[in-house]
């Protein structure tokens, strides 16, 4: 149980205060009660303005919530005050991919790849922009192939995500019969969410037409 009643104005009080708001928040968000955590480290942040983790936290929620606006405030606030927030800055990429600002989002991923050379959502979200970006001087199949092979050995081949990114740099290559052969292997795999099973199935029938995949110019970063 957190203690948040002490009404002192002690600086050591306002700041253990601050610090049980902020874990409570944290709590939540892992816990994915995002509305609480907002409330939460919302009131942490009046104790703790300069805590980048407050905001951090908080921003990945409103990005939860999808409200972009908020999220990106807020990942800009923690990565002023930490330059070297990877956190902070692969949820603001993931905001710039959704908001067609595709030049700083690759810096974001980039920069993030740098600080955690084993940050393989990264490398999954980079391979992912670079294949099926529906702008065409951003697209690089070549690099994203090899970044999406980095992002499935990572993740020992277990995870869906990756190997349908990996299929649809195979695809932006022109190598459709690779991008079958991996979205067929993506298909078959565990935890695909049900809302987006079918983007993932019919992704094999647009790669046996020789059709590669094109993201829609505003998406949802957790349902593609």
């Amino acid at each position: 149980n957190f203690v948040l009643s002490d009404e002192s104005d002690d600086a050591d009080a306002l700041e253990m205060r601050g610090q049980a708001f902020k874990l409570r928040g944290i709590s939540d968000y892992e816990s994915r009660s995002f509305t609480n955590a907002i409330i939460d480290l919302t009131e942490a942040a009046r104790y703790l303005p300069d805590d980048y983790l407050i905001y951090q936290t908080r921003g990945a929620c409103y990005d939860r919530k999808t409200d972009a606006d908020k999220a990106l405030s807020d990942f800009n606030i923690a990565i002023k005050l930490n330059t070297e927030a990877p956190l902070a800055l692969y949820g603001r990429g993931e905001i710039y991919s959704q908001i067609g600002q595709y030049t700083n989002a690759i810096q974001d991923f980039e920069s993030v790849i740098q600080l955690r050379p084993r940050a393989c959502g990264a490398y999954n979200s980079l391979a992912w922009l670079l294949a099926t970006c529906p702008d065409d001087s951003i697209r690089d199949g070549k690099k994203a192939v090899d970044l999406a092979i980095k992002a499935c050995d990572m993740t020992k081949w277990t995870d869906y995500a990756c190997v349908d990114t990996l299929a649809a740099a195979y695809a932006e290559t022109g190598n459709f019969g690779q991008a079958v052969k991996y979205q067929k292997q993506a298909a078959s795999m565990s935890g695909i969410p049900e809302d987006n099973r079918t983007n993932v199935e019919n992704r094999i029938q647009l790669y046996l037409q020789h059709r590669p995949y094109r993201r829609p110019k505003t998406f949802n970063a957790y349902d593609y």
